[in-house]
């Protein structure tokens, strides 16, 4: 039976891989920093490798290493993931510190916890990292036009035990009532953005808007204030050049307090407009 050092079996793939493929060594085997550290030379059988170079072969093929694992963490809870979902990026992590500072500031009504609906929620991260982290008691809805969607959320949201209230249907026909926050990271990518070929795993009616990108971030703006309590906020990832188009959007939608958000990298990420 012949054996292999996990370094050596790491040299020996794609130089471009080389990082994911360290990555997925140290979680199939379940291994910290200091295993590797430890055993990284100690020659191992080429069975114990067996199922990695199945992996690399999909790294190889484009499929993200996200989709391979299966899993991502984001503020650090660890969701699943698949093609049927977006994966969630960084960025999208500081949406949450938004949306907290908003309801902080908002004054909660004396008999009722606030209403928030996550929409197109994906697998659930947003809502489910707010669930987590709000200290207060609050409804918070997570709907998606897709089901198969809506059953990774749901899945995740009972690993990490949170209640939400999920629902079906295309943005605004899943809820009911109205709310104090609306959030959303909708698809803001335009048809022919140069970024799309990289992102061909993952779902296209996630990414793409249509021909300039903000089709939905409109479609959301023109009908949120139907949908809000008196105000309630409608709080929106975009792309970080698409600020200023936005910020016109929701002026022009009468929007109050209008204000767009940086992120830790100094873009312009986030829009909220305070509905009258």
């Amino acid at each position: 039976m012949t054996s292999t050092p996990p370094e050596r079996w790491l040299r020996a793939q794609p130089e471009h891989l080389q990082h994911d493929c360290r990555t997925l060594l140290l979680e199939r085997f379940g291994w910290r920093l200091a295993d590797w550290v430890r055993a990284r030379n100690t020659p191992l059988t080429t069975e114990r490798f067996a199922d990695l170079d199945r992996d690399v072969s999909r790294l190889a093929a484009g499929e993200p290493l996200a989709y391979v694992l299966g899993t991502v963490s984001f503020r650090g809870l660890e969701l699943a993931v698949n093609p049927s979902v977006l994966i969630p990026r960084p960025e999208t992590e500081e949406l949450i510190d938004v949306a907290r500072t908003f309801l902080a500031a908002r004054v909660p009504s004396a008999d009722s916890a606030p209403r928030i609906a996550d929409l197109g929620t994906g697998s659930g991260a947003i809502a489910i990292a707010l669930a987590s982290e709000y200290p207060q008691p609050a409804e918070i809805w997570a709907t998606d036009q897709s089901p198969a969607a809506l059953a990774v959320a749901e899945a995740n949201a009972a690993r990490h035990g949170v209640a939400l209230r999920f629902s079906e249907g295309d943005w605004f026909d899943a809820l009911r009532g109205r709310f104090d926050l609306l959030l959303s990271n909708p698809p803001y990518l335009a048809a022919d953005d140069a970024h799309l070929p990289t992102l061909a795993a993952e779902p296209v009616d996630a990414l793409v808007s249509g021909a300039t990108g903000l089709e939905d971030l409109e479609a959301l703006i023109a009908v949120a204030r139907d949908h809000l309590l008196p105000r309630g906020a409608l709080i929106l990832e975009h792309g970080y050049h698409q600020g200023p188009a936005v910020r016109r959007l929701f002026q022009r939608n009468t929007y109050a307090q209008v204000e767009t958000i940086t992120d830790s990298y100094g873009h312009e990420r986030f829009s909220r407009g305070i509905a009258s």
